[in-house]
């Protein structure tokens, strides 16, 4: 059974958690490393990996400066 892998990676570049979900849980894999975002405050993006490949990156949205 193939699955995606999805990395949460915080600023220092450091895993801080790793999800496994079936391809056919029929989750789309961009909302599901939204929604591990949203639920992980420790990580800055998701990596979703399937097999050896880095399929997609999902980021937290960059806070601008007030100046």
């Amino acid at each position: 059974m193939t699955s995606y892998v999805y990395v949460g990676v915080a600023k220092d570049d450091s895993a801080t958690f790793v999800d496994i979900d079936a391809m056919d849980s029929g989750r789309d894999p961009a909302a599901h490393a939204r929604q591990l975002l949203a639920e992980h405050m420790s990580c800055e993006r998701v990596e979703i990996w399937r097999e050896d490949e880095r399929i997609g990156v999902i980021s937290r949205p960059s806070q601008a400066h007030a100046s």
